[in-house]
Parts: C-alpha cells; structure tokens; sequence
C-alpha cells in the first residue's frame, strides 16, 4: 500500500512512557513501525524521566506521582502544542 504523502501521527498515552509496561512498549513498537514507513510520529505522554533523556520526538506533559502510576491528561484542540501544529 502506496501513501502519497507522510502522515503526522500523535500516540498518547497516560502512562508514565519510561517506565516499561504492555502500553508503552505497544506504543514503542507502533513509533518504530511508522517512522519505518516514513510517517513523523510524536509520542505525547507524562515521563519520571529528565525531558533532556527522552527522544526528541517524545513530548512530556504533565508530572508523575510514582512510576507506572496513571494520570489523566486533558487535551483539547485549542491548545496544541507548537511541535504538533504546523507552525
């Protein structure tokens, strides 16, 4: 299957992205396979890590409370963050 274009894909996850799990690893393997096709993947999810030790295409928001804990993110479509608009 030929895609005329790359996609700009964001997986978000509520799990601390470092911290090793069945979701982040899923989400690890998704990144990997789309940027093999081309695509420019942004993974959007909150980190225990240092933003400085995370690849540069991983986007930390929010804190955490311990590793492995779940968090809620709020996204909303007014707010996009600059990485992700375009601009």
């Amino acid at each position: 299957m030929d895609i005329p274009r790359p996609l700009r894909v964001a997986l978000v996850s509520p799990y601390d992205y470092p911290y090793p799990g069945g979701v982040t690893a899923h989400i690890s393997s998704l990144d990997q396979h789309l940027r093999a096709l081309g695509h420019q993947v942004n993974i959007i999810a909150p980190s225990s890590a240092p933003e400085d030790a995370l690849d540069h295409h991983v986007i930390r928001v929010g804190g955490h409370y311990c590793a492995g804990a779940v968090q809620r993110l709020h996204c909303s479509h007014q707010r996009v963050p600059p990485c992700l608009s375009g601009h």
